[in-house]
């Protein structure tokens, strides 16, 4: 059990950093090791599983990574019951493949269903803020704005409270904010949210890279909506090559980083016609 927690926690770590390959290494010898003490009632499986499946869902072996998580499930349901905040957080994980597979209907249904146990389970308020998050970002991925920012707004403050006001997920609560405020128009609000959280990544360098490319692209937004596109340019390009060669990032995150490039030379063309901005704008569509 002591090798188990060892490389659990490894593997955690790893994968924070973005070093996949190397977690997914650490994460199947544990895997193995309890295997050998089989599946039944075993949890240790089930948190393994549960990592190695963040591990897969980000390299995109989305079937894999969900046989490990229903596996899990059936573990944690068998030995905690189907009201707890381990299986909320089972949900979650699974959400989380399920968009990846392109099904963002079931993966709402099922982090409403996490949040919905968190809030009776959740004394502290980690567990909630952290589902609220997934949800509130979900539904801004839809389209669905105005529950989107009650959502976001409830995950910052809970965050903040539990976490403190520089913890990497609070960061990435802003971040949704901040992309959140700039698509309705409000830009020197996107972008104080946005600086805030490239101040935390800033302080934690050995964070995941694509997360503050993620910060520098929301920037980017806030700026161009301002009309400040020099100033904009820098941090979008900058984000965006970073982007490019991060395998591993959301596809989403991809998507809205090239969208808010392609806007930033369109909307400095029509500001200033005929500099060349029509053919930057081109080039990034």
């Amino acid at each position: 059990t002591c090798t188990t927690v060892s490389l659990l926690k490894l593997g955690a770590v790893l994968w924070h950093q973005g070093k996949h390959e190397e977690a997914e290494q650490v994460l199947r010898e544990a895997r193995q090791i309890q295997l050998g003490y089989g599946v039944e009632k075993n949890n240790w499986l089930a948190a393994i599983n549960q990592r190695l499946a963040h591990v897969l869902k980000d390299t995109g072996r989305h079937e894999e990574a969900e046989k490990l998580v229903n596996e899990a499930l059936a573990i944690k349901r068998d030995t905690l019951g189907d009201d707890h905040l381990d299986v909320a957080g089972l949900l979650c994980t699974l959400a989380s493949i399920r968009e990846r597979k392109g099904d963002r209907s079931t993966a709402e249904q099922l982090v409403r269903q996490a949040v919905e146990m968190a809030r009776r389970l959740d004394d502290i308020g980690m567990k909630t803020g952290a589902h609220l998050h997934q949800l509130g970002a979900l539904l801004y991925r839809q389209e669905k704005f105005p529950e989107a920012e009650a959502v976001l707004r409830e995950s910052l403050q809970l965050q903040r409270s539990v976490l403190g006001d520089d913890h990497p997920a609070v960061a990435e609560c802003s971040i949704a904010l901040a992309k959140l405020a700039a698509r309705q128009g409000r830009f020197q609000e996107g972008e104080e949210l946005a600086r805030d959280a490239l101040r935390i990544y800033e302080a934690r360098p050995d964070g995941a890279a694509w997360l503050r490319a993620d910060a520098q692209s929301a920037l980017g937004a806030a700026l161009t909506g301002q009309g400040r596109f020099t100033e904009a340019e820098t941090p979008m390009v900058d984000g965006f090559d970073v982007l490019r060669d991060q395998s591993i990032a959301p596809p989403w995150i991809k998507e809205d980083a090239l969208l808010a490039l392609t806007a930033l030379y369109e909307q400095w063309d029509a500001a200033e016609p005929g500099k060349g901005y029509a053919e930057k704008a081109a080039e990034w569509r």
